[in-house]
């Protein structure tokens, strides 16, 4: 949720950001982890889970919205940035929340202004 929550506030100071594409990842980015602690494959599974619910829980999107969501999820945890403003977006916002397991948050790897903004 907050991943979600912190992606909208993105959007707002990002133009062109998509945020129901935002929203939609901050509810499903981590949903194929199997533990809080290292799972480098988790974003690889959860691209391929939404593949699965694309023609009921995700047929309200468009093409490019799914496939910028199928991106964006399967590349959060790869340490990318991206010049679209709503992967980035998505990608920030779920950095900015990286505190929550220890880590500390680092301005390179944010996308977008307002993220490296806040990174400071």
């Amino acid at each position: 949720m907050k991943v979600s929550e912190r992606g909208l506030y993105l959007a707002e100071r990002t133009p062109g950001a998509d945020e129901t594409v935002i929203q939609l990842f901050g509810f499903l980015h981590d949903c194929q982890r199997k533990t809080e602690g290292i799972d480098q494959r988790h974003g690889l599974r959860a691209g391929e889970h939404i593949k699965n619910i694309r023609n009921n829980l995700l047929k309200g999107l468009t093409d490019d919205q799914f496939e910028k969501l199928e991106y964006a999820i399967t590349f959060h945890n790869a340490g990318l940035t991206d010049d679209d403003p709503t992967i980035g977006c998505c990608w920030d916002a779920d950095r900015l929340e990286i505190g929550r397991v220890g880590m500390r948050i680092k301005k390179r790897f944010m996308s977008t202004e307002a993220g490296k903004r806040l990174a400071r």
